[in-house]
C-alpha cells in the first residue's frame, strides 16, 4: 500500500495523479496486493495527522481487510 498527496513535490514534482502507481510498480515488480492511494487535495506529510485523516486509515484498513491481512 502506498500513499502520496495530490499535490506532493518530492514523489511527482507538484502533481501526482497517474505518476505514482507506476513508479511504485517499478519498485515493487513481485507485489501481488500493490495498491496505490493518491490524496486529494493534499501533500504526503499531512496525510496522517490532518483533521479528516479517517479517510486514509479507511484505505488501510480495507487494503489490509482484502488481503487477509
Amino acid at each position: 500500500l502506498h500513499f502520496s498527496g495530490e499535490y506532493d513535490y518530492i514523489m511527482c514534482g507538484g502533481y501526482c495523479p497517474g505518476i505514482v502507481e507506476p513508479a511504485a510498480r517499478s519498485f515493487f515488480p513481485a507485489s501481488v496486493a500493490l495498491q496505490s492511494h493518491t490524496k486529494t487535495a493534499e501533500h504526503i506529510l499531512i496525510l496522517f495527522v490532518q483533521p479528516n485523516a479517517t479517510g486514509t486509515y479507511q484505505v488501510i484498513t480495507n487494503f489490509l481487510l482484502k488481503n487477509g491481512l
